[in-house]
């Protein structure tokens, strides 16, 4: 939490310089750096990583689990439906 605390009062601090104290810095940076300006714009590319790296490799997990898994327990759930 104190983590969380310290990064929260650093970009409140960052930010007032940027745009309240020194307005121009901020788009002196952006016009220096662009790839940074369009990755920080972007949010580090977080939502086309994560399902690359959590979805996808999930979907194949579960593809297996049910090729596995599926055939028995559907066959039981079809005898257990039939029973009632």
């Amino acid at each position: 939490m104190a983590i969380a605390l310290v990064a929260a009062l650093t970009g409140l601090a960052l930010a007032y310089g940027l745009y309240v104290r020194r307005p121009g810095l901020a788009a002196r940076w952006s016009k220096s750096s662009p790839w940074l300006y369009d990755l920080v714009l972007a949010g580090y590319r977080v939502d086309d990583l994560y399902p690359a790296a959590v979805v996808g490799p999930l979907a194949v997990v579960v593809a297996a689990m049910v090729w596995i898994f599926a055939p028995g327990t559907v066959g039981t759930l079809r005898l257990l439906r039939d029973d009632l």
